[in-house]
């Protein structure tokens, strides 16, 4: 069976705005993110009432060092281990504003503020923090 298949197999939540190749590591298709991670990022762009771009979610451990990514970053997944994590692209300072405020209270408590895309993530076994890059 493939990721994709496996995925939405345990996923309970019906994604409402993102499609699922959206969420996938794209070198090798891997996606496997927390359900209450995807749900919380529909009930975002809910609450924000516009459409919000995924620049990064679920990354192999491969991919994540690829493109830089700390050797713990909430972004990796496998088969047994979920991804906690977004980068979405940011338009403008109020964009930028306006998701971070919103996606904390969301309950993503992980906020990474830099100047093309915001990070959210909720991994409870992170220290919350704020940060800018």
């Amino acid at each position: 069976m493939g990721y994709v298949s496996e995925f939405i197999m345990k996923l309970t939540y019906q994604i409402k705005h993102f499609s699922l190749e959206e969420i996938a590591c794209p070198c090798c298709g891997l996606m496997n993110i927390h359900p209450m991670t995807i749900k919380k990022l529909d009930l975002l762009r809910d609450a924000l009432g516009h459409s919000i771009w995924i620049n990064s979610a679920c990354r192999c451990e491969i991919h994540n060092a690829e493109v830089g990514g700390k050797k713990n970053s909430t972004h990796i997944c496998t088969s047994e281990k979920y991804s906690h994590a977004f980068d979405l692209k940011i338009k403008s300072d109020a964009d930028r504003f306006q998701i971070a405020r919103k996606a904390m209270a969301f309950g993503f408590h992980r906020i990474g503020v830099y100047k093309t895309f915001i990070h959210i993530d909720d991994d409870i076994t992170k220290r919350p923090a704020l940060w800018v890059g």
